[in-house]
């Protein structure tokens, strides 16, 4: 079965990532982008990841914000099923105290601001760090 999700990468102040710990499996204690599966009533990938955003952070982000980053496309990349393809997106947002702004979802337990220069793969889980890396570079 392959299944359709998508990802949002917060960049703050063009420095740091805000990353989600996971709290359940798989990859419980590793740090993700916020995201989930596309739904039905999805207009398009953008408007899941927009919904998406709100439900684990409670961030308010229209999805005409949301950029691009990539597609993470690979078999075994989510242990649950056959096949998991993730359209990633990012947004940039200049306020460095995002922090007190998130609502967490109970699929994490905390939000860290991680900067782009200490972001390593150990920290991840999925293939998150494979759509970091690009951020990661432009710097």
């Amino acid at each position: 079965m392959t299944i359709l999700t998508v990802d949002v990468a917060i960049v703050v102040g063009g420095r740091a990532l805000a990353l989600l710990r996971r709290n359940k499996y798989p990859f419980a204690g590793k740090l993700v982008f916020p995201g989930g599966h596309v739904e039905e009533g999805d207009e398009d990938t953008k408007a899941a990841a927009s919904r998406e955003l709100f439900e684990e952070t409670g961030l308010v982000i229209p999805p005409e914000r949301l950029e691009l980053l990539g597609i993470l496309d690979r078999r075994g990349r989510d242990s649950r099923y056959d096949r998991s393809v993730s359209v990633v997106y990012r947004v940039d947002m200049s306020d460095p105290d995002i922090t007190g702004k998130i609502r967490l979802s109970d699929e994490a337990s905390e939000l860290l601001l991680v900067p782009l220069n200490k972001l390593n793969a150990d920290l991840f889980g999925f293939d998150h760090y494979e759509a970091a890396k690009k951020i990661k570079q432009e710097k």
